[in-house]
């Protein structure tokens, strides 16, 4: 098929055509260029979705990593804690006991 289009002038650099009637081939497309076009758009967003909801998995393993490593550090602080009260509660008790056998010595 053949379409006519009308053209005044055509700039080729430094040469200007001129012309009434310049004749193009129309350029046929496949039946599924469009199709084909719109599947890909769609598989590169699926991939892109994909990607980044890989890349959300990893930081969120990462995240689970890290809070983990958080509570025990959390927990061997708060055993470290618990044993410093422990041992100051019993050098307490062995300080009151030393204190109520010397009252009964000096009585």
């Amino acid at each position: 098929m053949v379409i006519h289009q009308q053209l005044n002038v055509v700039n080729l650099g430094n040469e200007f055509i001129t012309s009434d009637d310049i004749i193009f081939d129309e350029v046929v497309r496949a039946q599924g260029r469009k199709c084909c076009k719109e599947k890909r758009r769609k598989l590169n967003d699926e991939n892109s979705v994909v990607d980044a909801l890989k890349k959300l998995q990893c930081t969120l393993e990462k995240q689970v990593e890290v809070n983990k490593k958080e509570l025990e550090l959390k927990r061997e602080k708060d055993m470290k804690q618990f044993e410093m009260r422990e041992q100051t509660l019993r050098k307490y008790l062995e300080l009151e006991d030393t204190a109520q056998k010397l009252k009964i010595k000096d009585q």
